[in-house]
């Protein structure tokens, strides 16, 4: 399992960071079994990623949603 973290929200339309997340995941999703953590609403992020695993965390949860 791979799991990448998202520093940003992910939304339909977004920039920075957060598009480098999800296409990193989306990449890695090829091969793997990726999960893609974001910091805002999951259904918001499935919205722009439909074609990866999303779990949604607090902003200060992230990396225990990682461990978890």
């Amino acid at each position: 399992m791979i799991v990448v973290l998202a520093p940003e929200p992910i939304r339909p339309r977004m920039a920075g960071m957060g598009i480098r997340a999800l296409e990193l995941a989306r990449v890695l999703a090829h091969e793997f079994e990726t999960r893609l953590i974001v910091p805002n609403d999951g259904d918001e992020a499935r919205e722009a990623a439909r074609d990866v695993e999303i779990v949604a965390a607090a902003p200060g949860r992230l990396s225990q949603a990682a461990r978890g």
